[in-house]
């Protein structure tokens, strides 16, 4: 999870392995979208959101309010998702791609229900 030449290769078999059109992942430092163009859908929104909810709620332990959200935005960058993000400007790819780097967090309150808070930001992207 380390290396992204690896993430990236491994995006790649499954995708040509089960035939999907792409991959959403979602890590504690980035979430990123692998796959085919998705025309009309703003994946970096869906990223940046799901990021945010989930890391409202590994922060607070709850799904959290507006204000609460706008409070998690005061956290830094996760180092290693920046790190992905830049290298990835360097990488030749066979598909569309797209890194969001998480907002970092040392000792998160909650990790139950992360997953569920970032689908369901990762949805928003999807709304006309």
């Amino acid at each position: 999870m380390d290396d992204l030449n690896s993430v990236l290769l491994g995006m790649e078999s499954i995708i040509d392995r089960y035939l999907v059109k792409g991959i959403i992942m979602h890590t504690k430092d980035y979430s990123m979208y692998y796959g085919n163009h998705i025309q009309g859908v703003d994946i970096e929104k869906g990223l940046t959101l799901g990021n945010l909810l989930s890391g409202t709620r590994a922060r607070t332990g709850l799904y959290g309010s507006q204000k609460d959200c706008s409070e998690s935005l005061v956290l830094e960058l996760s180092r290693t998702g920046l790190a992905f993000e830049e290298k990835l400007k360097s990488i030749e790819l066979k598909r569309c791609a797209c890194i969001v780097p998480s907002r970092y967090m040392e000792h998160p309150r909650c990790t139950i229900g992360l997953g569920d808070a970032f689908a369901a930001g990762m949805q928003l992207s999807f709304i006309k």
